[in-house]
């Protein structure tokens, strides 16, 4: 999925801001470790057994056969003491199981404070990578991805892509008048999928 198409995708899920309704269970702070991240859907609910209905008692918001969360809804995930912005989605197959789930952890920036979001952004990318060589298996990159990096394994018997890309700014001016941009780092899992095919 090039570029372009992870910024469609990111601009077309439904946003309801302040939507949490009462009674949802979604918990209002996520504490959570990279294997929460990469077999439990939104880091909250285990993948084997998530379904629809799951992700709608949690709020989430449907588009397209996508399920989302949004951190302007509320949902908040906490990594290793780390909070960035983040739009989580998940697919269900036509059994009512969850078959995909994706995080997108957003660093937006202006070209006055790249510098600052470039350190948050490798702290947390740095910190997920070196978790995901500790727990997944056959772990590795691809060196043809026109991404800033792309990089597969497996946990357990999920299969897990991350994938860091820079949505480079095209004009657009921050407030105080200096380009803006944002890096979008995707954490994809693919529950059962098994062994993982690089550069396909």
């Amino acid at each position: 999925m090039p570029v372009s198409e992870v910024s469609g995708l990111l601009a077309s899920a439904p946003v309801v801001v302040n939507s949490v309704r009462q009674g949802s269970r979604l918990p209002a702070r996520a504490e959570v470790d990279a294997s929460d991240m990469m077999s439990k859907v939104y880091g909250i609910v285990p993948d084997k057994s998530c379904r629809r209905a799951d992700c709608v008692a949690l709020n989430a918001q449907e588009d397209e056969g996508y399920l989302w969360l949004d951190s302007a809804d509320g949902y908040c995930l906490s990594y290793e003491g780390m909070t960035p912005d983040v739009s989580a989605a998940a697919r269900v197959d036509d059994t009512d199981r969850v078959d995909e789930y994706c995080y997108f952890f957003l660093f937006p920036y202006s070209s006055a404070g790249k510098e600052e979001v470039v350190k948050q952004q490798a702290q947390f990318t740095g910190t997920l990578l070196q978790d995901m060589s500790d727990h997944c298996r056959r772990i590795g990159s691809d060196p043809n991805a026109p991404d800033i990096f792309a990089a597969a394994g497996e946990y357990g018997d999920n299969a897990v892509t991350v994938r860091l890309i820079d949505e480079a700014a095209d004009g657009t001016t921050a407030a105080d008048g200096s380009q803006a941009g944002r890096y979008i780092l995707m954490l994809i899992v693919e529950p059962g999928a098994g062994a993982v095919a690089l550069g396909e």
